[in-house]
């Protein structure tokens, strides 16, 4: 996960060690500055994983079902500590994951392992960009959206939860699939509107670009056809042509073949047309790029035995 500006970046990994002959996995989060082309100095190393960026100096993660605010250069093996789900939910029976808060630090939003899972996010009570204890989050502007799918038995359906960088929208993943929840800052949950852009991804990330992002223009021009050669021998005729196109490659291009009425055939170049009877004869090429537009040229040539 890279900081808003980025300068630094913030990435989760697993360690292994023995303890009295049992082998113990640490879920660890390290953030390291983002240095092009030179040597990377690691800010600091906490038990935690799935970090999200609390502004450009601090990340949270889950350590066991508690929040934990881990300042850059922070010098302990664990965050200090911001919330769990018994402070808010009064039980640990239930796992939360993938904290997130926006960009202002208003708001907080994590998973939790219901079944069907759900989705939470508070008011903040303090500010987490500013404050190392910030309080816990407003347990009276609480928002809760619940997928629909029950949580299978190898692992959750919802991940990678995440604020837009205007903090009005939050994208999770959701069994393969992209769910948007827009209206954050409506400031009424009933207002909120979900959308599903996109299927079969994983690993979602919004990116921290604050312009306007559009459409590509649709490619509306044809390409060009050629016919470079017509080569006539005795009732056979071997045609070269080429085409060219602004978008689509060479090779992505279509070809369709004709001499005089005959029937229209796909064709490659050299394309050889065979029988022909003898005089005058036209050959018709149309070139078609990936985004159906077609443009032709013809020749005309004479078998002479």
């Amino acid at each position: 996960m890279i900081s808003p500006d980025g300068t630094k970046v913030a990435w989760s990994q697993l360690r292994t060690s023995q303890c009295a002959g049992r082998l113990v996995i640490d879920d660890l989060t390290a953030i390291t500055d983002a240095v092009p082309n030179g040597a990377v100095r690691l800010r600091g190393l906490v038990l935690g994983y799935s970090p999200s960026w609390v502004g450009n100096n601090k990340v949270v993660v889950d350590d066991e079902a508690v929040m934990h605010l881990v300042p850059v250069d922070h010098p302990e093996p664990k965050g200090i500590s911001w919330f769990s789900a018994y402070d808010l939910h009064g039980t640990f029976s239930y796992d939360l994951n993938s904290p997130a808060v926006s960009r202002d630090g208003s708001r907080v939003a994590y998973l939790m392992d219901y079944d069907p899972e759900r989705i939470y996010d508070h008011a903040t009570s303090g500010n987490p960009v500013t404050s190392n204890a910030p309080g816990l989050p407003s347990t009276g502007d609480l928002c809760v959206a619940a997928t629909n799918i029950p949580r299978p038995d190898e692992g959750p359906v919802l991940d990678e939860l995440m604020f837009s960088p205007d903090g009005d929208s939050m994208v999770v993943g959701d069994n393969g699939d992209v769910t948007v929840i827009g209206g954050i800052r409506s400031g009424s949950c009933d207002e909120r509107t979900y959308t599903s852009p996109l299927t079969g991804v994983q690993d979602v990330f919004w990116s921290g670009y604050t312009g306007n992002v559009s459409a590509p223009a649709p490619d509306r021009a044809a390409p060009t056809v050629k016919i470079t050669k017509v080569a006539v021998g005795k009732r056979t005729a071997r045609v070269t042509f080429r085409g060219s196109d602004n978008v689509t490659p060479a090779s992505g291009l279509r070809f369709q073949c004709q001499v005089d009425k005959g029937r229209k055939v796909a064709c490659r170049s050299p394309q050889t047309f065979r029988g022909l009877k003898k005089g005058a004869h036209t050959v018709k090429v149309w070139a078609t790029d990936k985004a159906g537009n077609t443009r032709s040229t013809s020749a005309r040539f004479r078998v002479r035995r």
